[in-house]
């Protein structure tokens, strides 16, 4: 069980990484707020799949963000590039083609998350043919190198059937 001293050195620790955080988001709000206004509207996709993803590693939330994030570079380009302050801000929100890129990759994002079960499990599908078939013929070449006296004491399973009456029919 934890002691209060303990508890109390673990409790004001959070709140001077709190404090910490807060304090430097104050500073740092007025310099970078053109670009968190475009970051805040550009990802909420990402916002939105984290909400609904309910798995405890947010698998949907990390693939439609990291793609959103991608899809959002290139207005934060912009904005940093033509000047970054807060009419260059709203000009770039206004264009409908950069909120076509950033939802757009999003969107690609949620096709990735929703397809990846079905191509992994026709992969694996394929790839578990191809083995059948391979050994299938590795094991007709043992057969015709060693004979069919060898294999007729086994089963279809590869179990010995007879001597230790190991009957599996």
């Amino acid at each position: 069980m934890v002691n209060e001293s303990e508890q109390k050195v673990v409790g004001s620790a959070t709140w001077k990484k709190v404090i910490w955080i807060l304090l430097f988001s104050v500073l740092l709000l007025p310099v970078l707020l053109p670009t968190i206004m475009i970051l805040f509207v550009s990802m909420l996709p990402t916002l939105v799949a984290y909400v609904v993803d309910r798995h405890r590693d947010k698998y949907l939330a990390s693939t439609v963000g990291f793609i959103n994030f991608c899809g959002t570079v290139p207005a934060i380009a912009q904005l940093w590039l033509t000047g970054h302050n807060l009419t260059n801000a709203q000009k770039i929100l206004g264009d409908v083609y950069l909120w076509f890129v950033a939802y757009g990759a999003a969107g690609f994002g949620w096709l990735i998350y929703l397809m990846m079960p079905a191509l992994v499990g026709s992969y694996y599908a394929v790839y578990s043919r191809s083995r059948l078939t391979t050994l299938a013929k590795q094991k007709e070449a043992l057969l015709e190198f060693w004979g069919e006296d060898l294999a007729e004491g086994i089963d279809s399973l590869g179990e010995r059937v007879g001597s230790q009456g190991l009957d599996t029919k």
